[in-house]
């Protein structure tokens, strides 16, 4: 699971959205940006939400769409994008947080120092978005200062499968001896002292007058 490419999207009011930034320089072409711009720089209803879009080329572009309303900025408003670049068949659900994360702390830093708005201080995204490519790609996390008061802390947290469903007539087999884990869960533990490889499911439950649903839902924690 690798980011191909970071980009950094604003609306500019005399030649719409542009791409302002981007890692790789080039990966993502304006005439190949033209044709996805609009979701990229959305109307008002995809604003703080996350959103994926296809390129003619397949590459997948995601990102999440800010608006800053304030009579200062042309048009009364500042609109900004900071997406990431994948190949059309990476899993990129992991990225989401990130990608909020991301919009939240721009979003901050333009309303307490006009960090976007100011030439001097946005010209920095371009440093900020290199380091996050390579340190996400390399290590997945980092740690970037962006003034004297902030700093973006960065990780990537593997996507963690939802647990299969479990079946009344299914019998619990122990692979382990402690479970101190759960040691203060009192349903757990009535459930784990019935576990004896030949119990099933429903039997169980029934034993320890335990609700069938949270039996299933102890056992789901422990697989």
């Amino acid at each position: 699971m690798v980011i191909n490419g970071i980009l950094f999207c604003e609306f500019d009011a005399s030649l719409g959205p542009k791409i302002t930034y981007q890692v790789p320089k080039g990966w993502i072409n304006n005439e190949v940006f033209d044709t996805v711009s609009e979701y990229v720089i959305t109307k008002p209803f995809l604003y703080d939400r996350v959103v994926s879009i296809s390129t003619p080329l397949g590459d997948k572009i995601m990102g999440v769409p800010v608006c800053i309303e304030n009579s200062k900025y042309p048009r009364n408003a500042l609109l900004f994008n900071l997406c990431f670049v994948f190949g059309s068949k990476t899993q990129t659900s992991i990225y989401i947080p990130i990608l909020r994360k991301l919009a939240v702390t721009l979003r901050d830093l333009e309303t307490e120092s006009e960090f976007i708005y100011r030439e001097t201080s946005k010209s920095r995204i371009l440093d900020i978005i290199t380091r996050i490519l390579s340190h996400l790609n390399s290590t997945g996390e980092c740690i970037i200062p962006v003034d004297a008061a902030n700093t973006i802390h960065l990780k990537i947290f593997p996507h963690i499968s939802s647990p299969p469903p479990i079946l009344d007539h299914e019998v619990p087999v122990k692979t382990v001896s402690n479970f101190e884990t759960f040691e203060e869960e009192f349903s757990m533990q009535m459930v784990l002292s019935h576990i004896d490889s030949i119990k099933y499911v429903k039997q169980i439950a029934e034993e320890a007058k335990v609700k069938i649903e949270i039996v299933r839902q102890c056992l789901q924690q422990l697989l």
